[in-house]
């Protein structure tokens, strides 16, 4: 007998009631069921459907009278009474004999009257009799009707049956799936409830079934299977592989399941063991994905167990483009030199490093290890950053320590060298380093040992003034090379040395951390942000970055330097410790050093080295505007002092250029800078002032540059406007006395018989012949300078030294006897018997006579380093007969070559045609005297004028010549009066002057407008081309036009070959350059991919790596044979070239992802497939003229 319900809830309910009486099914479990005895219970209490619908049935013909009017029917508004209808024909023909309706609601009632109005039901009420419902099944029945429902997969009836008939394990295999039918139930989400439940369900059947297979004499294979299927299907997936490569045996599908989890290993031994029983197609499947795997996981064992042969795996690598485990597989293999070289071909060099190292097999394996090594110091240590203190540099100089010193040469031991002192910041081997690398023309390293040598300015206040010298020489190379480094051309040394890396032609990138990558702000607007990791630039924004950057990072040492050197004692020595040997101020700011040889040439070096750091701070514009001259006048007046100290024992003879390496290059700075300033000299400037510049750099100006300087000199402002506050009241311009005295203009006269120092005559460059004689009678000029010795000397204000010039006035005591009384009697009135008078000039003034005095001249003379009392005598006067004085050496000569060997003086090397252009340029100088005057123009003789020798007696003071020691080329006094005698100007020259000065104005106006347009033009090209980044198309076509040169295109048989060349296949290379750029792109991609990737997708990411290193492949050859420098151009074969551009064209129009076409990609591919491939079709025939005929029918 079977029990049916309406439903699920229907039929909790009446077990819920009832309990497990009978065989209870819901209408819809029961389709295709039948039963001798059916009971339909609550079938309409449970009805949807409301009562007035079923009151429907009572429209039938056959109806009580005394029922109710029936509504009338209508299809579609009582639709769903008739469903109800059919599901109730389902429920009653589900009876073979008897069926009972157990309902005692309303809505039954019309089907009740309308069933007993045809007889067809018997009515039962409670308290009647009831015929019996059915009787006792047996076994039997009970077996039967469970197998038929477990046939129809009415597993929980067929388990009720099956319990009813006492066979448990067929009721266990009923409950078992039961169970799965259930799970499959279960309601499905995304909730990790709902999936709990679903898997928990799963599970439960699962382990059912399991128990069932286990319990099974046979048919235990099924049970099994559907055991492993629960187990997948609730996500245990380990158990359900291992129950079918267990009891299954189905090794496709626990293979399969094993891949899925990532269990390569034993998915593998299951191919291993039952590869012939599995399909070929998933066999190969799994070992794609697990050599992948494997090779990722550096798990190169198991990946070299799924190869035939090691060339097979060396091969698959290479063809993945897997080079590091490729490495990793030759050395294994021992091939390391061949992994090293597979490491530095990806850009791997330190991991090359101990590979090399390790490699016995190629003699150069060391040597190469070395060159990783530098490379990668290079890599750590670019310009002007710190090398970073971490395991990498730490690994690197380990390895170093391990290079033997007989396979590298001196250039890369200097290096290793240098890297560890810039390590270990050893500033003195930087300093030697940095020597041998100039010497040997290494700019590269020497920038860099100096850079890290002036990572901080070294502390000078200890040093002595060799060892600033040095350090300033050090500096000045520093500074200069790095300055000339700007104006060259980029090359690979310059790129390693800022850590520049080539992209491609014309393209960089700047590595995060770089110099040039930390002054991108000098080029780009603060609104533009550099990437951490690096940026991409242009080579035109390189150059101009590089220029920038550099020039700032030389005002920034500079500026350094300045300060530390600002107030070096070095550079201004005690006078007191010159003069007396000591000095009594505390903590002296200036230098105590004994004077000698050296101190004086060190003292000039260093002051001609910090000319040449203003020059390059003018340059790099570290100094700008109106303090350039200042800066530049402080040094020309810093070095007159150097050059001339106010301590007698220091001359001007004492000047070694060999002690000084800066001298000519610094000379020339100089001379450059005494040109300007006598151009530039204010002359409104108080008198003492401009004077005192105007004497110092004259004076500088005569010994450097004197025939040049004569000229400038004399075109100065200074003097051509004569200002008004330098004419004397005799109409003699002051200026042009003073530069007359300093030239040296007078009559011609001998050397014989004076008495000078000895560095006076070094200085003095004429022949004696040609020496210029002065009249002494003006006694008054040198009044002056004794008073102001006396001065000195008698209030104690500088006394602690006596200037080389006062001390040197002594000297004319000897050559001019009517000086000698005014110079005794000057000196001895400061005698005092209660005075003690410092050591230094106490001689002097206790002196008796002239004799004393002049021995106490001698005296001090002698103490000077090489500077002595010298009595030149004229051997053609007759021969030395007197005996010379105590501390006099007396001179005799013949020429100009006996006095310069007797003084230890260079002779003259004045060549014959600059001495010619020298006297030619200074013939154009001269100043036209007014109207109405008798003095004429001053015009420098081209040709001496040797007058008559007078006889020179020592007795005859009047007689007595002073010579100056700066004039090379003679006065003609007959044509060139001094200039002091010069008249007061005219109103003419007056206006002259005006109009001059307006029309310099007027020149100067016009070239700074055209210097301000010239700049404006080029500030805008500038910003054109830094919004524009230049374009590699013009590089393709350089290296296309060198190419064209050749003789072989320029034959006329290959001129179309030609038009190729320089048209079309540029456009290509282009592409094919931006093809491998996006390839590599994307193959980068994929392989960072790779080694994210889950191991579900490690099967498409590597057909994917597969498929653009065979793209690369193909690109790159294509690239080799189209190139300008390749064999196919020399074979000048059209034919083969449109085949080689079409195939290209062909892998670029399908290339596997998206070229952004912002360069112009496509349009450039166009061009070369219609310029080289497409066929050109012949012009059209025009067509001719048709005849017009005339009026009149003439043709």
């Amino acid at each position: 007998m079977g029990i049916l319900v309406r439903d699920d809830h229907a039929l909790q309910k009446l077990y819920g009631q009832v309990g497990d009486i009978g065989l209870i099914m819901t209408l819809y479990d029961s389709k295709g069921l039948e039963f001798n005895d059916v009971l339909l219970y609550d079938f309409f209490e449970d009805s949807p459907v409301l009562s007035s619908q079923w009151r429907l049935l009572l429209s039938a013909d056959v109806m009580d009278q005394n029922s109710s009017v029936a509504p009338h029917f209508n299809e579609i508004r009582h639709a769903s009474i008739c469903a109800e209808l059919k599901f109730l024909y389902v429920a009653i023909t589900r009876a073979r004999k008897n069926l009972w309706i157990a309902d005692q609601s309303e809505k039954g009632e019309p089907m009740r009257l309308f069933w007993t109005g045809r007889d067809q039901i018997h009515n039962c009420t409670p308290g009647s009799d009831m015929p019996q419902l059915a009787v006792a099944s047996s076994r039997e029945e009970w077996e039967s009707k469970g197998k038929e429902l477990f046939e129809r997969k009415k597993y929980l009836q067929a388990k009720h049956c099956y319990e009813r008939a006492a066979m448990a394990h067929h009721m266990a295999i009923s409950d078992a799936y039961y169970l799965r039918d259930q799970a499959r139930k279960a309601p499905v989400g995304d909730s990790r409830q709902t999936k709990s439940q679903r898997d928990t369900a799963f599970l439960t059947a699962a382990n059912a079934f399991l128990t069932c297979a286990k319990e099974a004499p046979k048919n235990s294979l099924v049970y099994f299977r559907r055991t492993a299927e629960c187990f997948e299907a609730g996500k245990d997936d380990l158990r359900a592989a291992e129950t079918y490569l267990d009891f299954v045996h189905d090794y496709d599908t626990a293979a399969t399941i094993f891949r899925k989890l990532g269990l390569f290993d034993k998915a593998i031994s299951v191919i291993d063991t039952y590869e012939h029983h599995m399909e070929k197609d998933l066999v190969n499947n799994i070992k794609v994905v697990a050599r992948l795997y494997y090779f990722r996981e550096e798990k190169l064992d198991k990946a070299r167990h799924l190869f035939a042969t090691d060339e097979e795996e060396l091969e698959y690598l290479e063809d993945l483009d897997l080079d590091v485990a490729r490495a990793e597989v030759l050395v294994s293999l021992g091939r390391r030199g061949e992994a090293a070289e597979l490491h530095i071909s990806e850009g791997r060099r330190f991991e090359a490093i101990p590979l090399f190292l390790e490699d016995r097999q190629k003699p150069d394996s060391m040597l190469r290890a070395a060159q990783c090594i530098l490379s990668e110091m290079w890599c750590h240590t670019t310009f002007d950053t710190l090398p970073e203190q971490g395991q990498a540099l730490s690994k690197l100089l380990e390895w170093s320590t391990h290079v033997r010193v007989e396979v590298i040469n001196d250039k890369d031991q200097n290096e290793l060298s240098m890297f560890k002192a810039i390590v270990l910041h050893d500033t003195l081997e930087l300093a030697r380093l940095s020597s041998i690398f100039l010497y040997a023309g290494n700019t590269r390293a020497a920038i860099l040992c100096l850079n890290h040598y002036f990572r901080e300015f070294p502390v000078v206040a200890t040093l002595s003034g060799q060892g600033l010298a040095k350090i300033l020489q050090l500096f000045l190379t520093y500074i200069w090379i790095l300055h000339d480094l700007v104006y060259r051309s980029l090359d690979p040394s310059t790129e390693a040395l800022f850590g520049i890396e080539r992209i491609s032609t014309g393209e960089y990138f700047l590595p995060g951390g770089t110099f040039l990558h930390h002054n991108l702000g000098l080029l780009w607007s603060s609104r533009k942000r550099s990437a951490e990791a690096g940026s991409s630039i242009n080579g035109f924004n390189l150059d101009r970055l590089l220029k920038q950057a550099i020039f700032a990072h030389l005002r920034r040492k500079i500026s350094e330097q300045n300060i530390v050197c600002r107030h070096a004692p070095q550079f201004f020595p005690c006078i007191s410790f010159l003069a007396l040997g000591y000095c009594n101020r505390e903590q002296c700011p200036q230098g105590h050093a004994t004077p000698t040889l050296e101190l004086y040439n060190t003292h000039v070096r260093l002051h001609l080295q910090q000319i040449q750091i203003i020059q390059i701070s003018v340059f790099v514009g570290s100094i700008t505007g109106g303090e350039i001259s200042l800066r530049k006048r402080q040094c020309i007046n810093q070095l007159y002092e150097a050059l001339n100290p106010p301590w007698h024992h220091l001359t001007q003879s004492l000047l070694r250029e060999d002690l000084i390496p800066e001298f000519s290059k610094s000379i020339i700075i100089l001379k450059d800078w005494l040109r300007a300033f006598a151009h530039t000299l204010n002359f409104r400037l108080s008198p003492a002032i401009f004077l005192t510049q105007m004497l110092c750099a004259t004076r500088l100006s005569l010994a450097l540059d004197k025939q040049n300087a004569l000229f400038y000199i004399y075109h100065s402002p200074y003097l051509q406007a004569q200002p008004v506050q330098y004419l004397q009241p005799n109409g003699s311009y002051i200026l042009h006395d003073l530069l007359s005295s300093l030239v040296g203009e007078g009559r011609q006269g001998s050397f014989h018989g004076i008495v000078l120092p000895r560095s006076w005559l070094l200085r003095f460059d004429k022949k004696p012949e040609q020496a210029i004689k002065r009249e002494t009678h003006i006694s008054y000029l040198l009044i002056e300078p004794l008073r102001k010795l006396l001065e000195i000397i008698h209030t104690g204000a500088g006394a602690e030294y006596l200037g080389p010039e006062e001390s040197s006035s002594l000297a004319f005591g000897y050559n001019t006897r009517n000086l000698r009384v005014d110079i005794f009697n000057s000196i001895r009135s400061l005698y005092r018997a209660d005075v003690n008078f410092p050591a230094i000039y106490r001689q002097y003034v206790l002196a008796r006579n002239w004799d004393e005095l002049s021995r106490a001249l001698r005296d001090t003379r002698r103490s000077v380093l090489v500077d002595e009392l010298v009595q030149m005598h004229d051997l053609a006067r007759g021969p030395v007969f007197y005996r010379a004085e105590f501390g006099v050496r007396v001179v005799p000569y013949k020429g100009y070559g006996d006095i310069a060997r007797a003084l230890g003086m260079p002779a003259p090397a004045v060549a014959a045609a600059e001495a010619q252009n020298a006297n030619e340029e200074l013939s154009a100088i001269a100043t036209v005297a007014p109207e109405g005057h008798d003095a004429p123009v001053v015009v420098l003789s081209k040709s001496p004028v040797v007058g008559n020798e007078a006889e020179a007696d020592m007795d005859s003071p009047h007689d007595i010549h002073v010579f100056d020691a700066d004039e090379e080329e003679e006065v003609n006094l007959e044509t060139s009066p001094p200039v002091a005698s010069q008249a007061p100007r005219s109103t003419e020259h007056l206006a002259a002057a005006v109009i001059q000065r307006a029309y310099r104005r007027a020149v100067l106006q016009r070239q700074t407008r055209a210097v301000i347009v010239i700049q404006q033009a080029y500030r805008r090209i500038l910003s054109r081309r830094q919004g524009v980044p230049k374009t590699r198309l013009s590089g393709k076509f350089s290296a296309c036009l060198e190419i064209a040169h050749d003789a072989s295109l320029k034959a006329k048989e290959n001129r179309h070959y030609c038009q190729h060349i320089l048209g079309p296949l540029p456009h290509i290379l282009l592409c094919l350059d931006v093809g491998l750029t996006s390839a590599k792109s994307q193959k980068a991609i994929a392989k960072k991919l790779f080694q994210t990737a889950r191991h579900e997708t490690l099967g498409e990411v590597g057909e994917r790596m597969t498929e653009l290193s065979r793209l690369l492949k193909v690109l790159t050859q294509a690239q080799k044979l189209l190139e300008p420098s390749s064999d196919v151009h020399g074979r000048c074969n059209i034919v083969e070239l449109r085949r080689l551009v079409k195939e290209t064209a062909e892998h670029l129009k399908n290339l596997p992802f998206e070229v952004p076409d912002s360069g112009g990609f496509h349009d450039d591919l166009d061009i070369a497939v219609k310029g080289i491939v497409a066929e050109k079709k012949p012009p059209k025939a025009r067509s001719k003229p048709a005849l017009v005929w005339d009026e009149d029918g003439d043709q």
